[in-house]
This record gives structure tokens, sequence and C-alpha cells, in this order.
């Protein structure tokens, strides 16, 4: 886990139009309004939703930055909440405690999604923007399954949630 003083913390990241990548620290009416956000997904279990954004302009992913937590099954909502935003020409901060593993694992999977790029390429695209992402082992292995689900999916299709199952989650009969 990488820790930040205050002073070290990298300021909220854009990383596409429209999208920022930024720590829980940068959920503050004064920071959101700044730069013109005004959606929030939070990739957390436990940061509280600001009491200033409505119900609608929010999204709760709650996980942990673990070895355990999935994130594969949360990527479709993450994306439309995403896409649902920015085509009402919003902008969205992904974030989780520090902007370093759990959020960047998200905005990655979106530039996979929006940009149809790899997952090497698209891990590339957003630490060019945010240079201190480091999402761990588990959701970057997760982040592959994604790219090989996208590769069935085609460029324009919406996601869809069956395809984003890991193995272990699929049940056989």
């Amino acid at each position: 886990m990488v820790i930040f003083r205050e002073v070290d913390r990298p300021p909220v990241s854009l990383i596409l139009p429209h999208l920022y990548l930024g720590a829980e620290s940068d959920v503050t009416q004064d920071c959101l309004s700044s730069q013109g956000i005004s959606y929030v997904l939070s990739v957390s279990r436990c940061c509280p939703q600001p009491e200033f954004l409505p119900q609608s302009q929010y999204l709760r992913i709650p996980i942990n930055d673990s070895l355990r937590d999935e994130l594969l099954p949360w990527i479709p909502e993450a994306l439309q909440f995403i896409d649902g935003a920015i085509s009402l020409g919003c902008s969205v901060l992904i974030h989780c405690a520090a902007g370093v593993s759990r959020s960047p694992a998200l905005a990655v999977a979106y530039v996979m999604y929006r940009l149809g790029l790899d997952l090497d390429d698209a891990y590339r695209f957003v630490k060019e923007r945010r240079p201190s992402i480091s999402p761990n082992f588990n959701f970057l292995g997760q982040l592959q399954y994604f790219q090989g689900t996208l590769a069935l999916k085609g460029p324009t299709t919406k996601p869809n949630a069956q395809l984003f199952q890991t193995p272990s989650s699929h049940s056989f009969t």
C-alpha cells in the first residue's frame, strides 16, 4: 500500500476529456467545482457519499485494495455511469483512498473500452497522466481478462455484465 502525505499527494489528474482520477481527499465541493466535476465514482467501501452530490451523480464500487476483491463484475456498471455522465456533457472523478490502485484500474478499463487500447497501452496512457498509479496484481489480472472480453464484444457494443464475470464466478451446470 502506498501512503502519501498531504503535500506529496498528486493533484486530480485529467485522463480523458471529462474523466478525472484522484483520491478521497479530492472529493470536496471546492475541488470538484474548481475542476467542473459533477459526478463521482467512488471505489471504496467506506468513503461516505458527499452530501452536496445527488444520488444520481454518485456511484460506489464497494471493494478494497486486496488480492481477493473482484473488480471485474463492477466494470459494466462503472463504464455505463461514466458514459452516462459524459454523454450529458458532465465530468466524472474516479477516486479511491489515494488514487493509486483501485480507481486507476477502473480508469484503465475505461480507456481500454473507450479508446480500444489493449491493457499495456491503456496502462501507459493513464500512467502518463498520473504517474503515481500502481494497480495491484489482482486488478491487473482482472483487466487482462477484461481485455479478452472486449475482443469478443467488438468496439461498439454496450458493456455486458455476463461477459465480465471471472471464470471462478461462472456457474457450470
